[in-house]
């Protein structure tokens, strides 16, 4: 899936009831993935079903 290895510095804008709203969605993704062993069990199969790829 295309999309899911933005970089690190990478901010999603997004419209929150008329207001933008700053999501820092690379580093979101980077610090997951780096801390993955201490995901439980079903938080990475939601991130999988989400598209996630480690």
């Amino acid at each position: 899936m295309k999309g899911t290895r933005p970089a690190r510095k990478h901010v999603e804008r997004l419209d929150v009831d008329g207001e933008a709203v700053d999501i820092k969605l690379g580093m979101f993704l980077d610090n997951t993935r780096r801390r993955a062993d201490k995901l439980t069990p079903e938080r990475r199969d939601e991130l999988v079903q989400l598209g996630m790829r480690w």
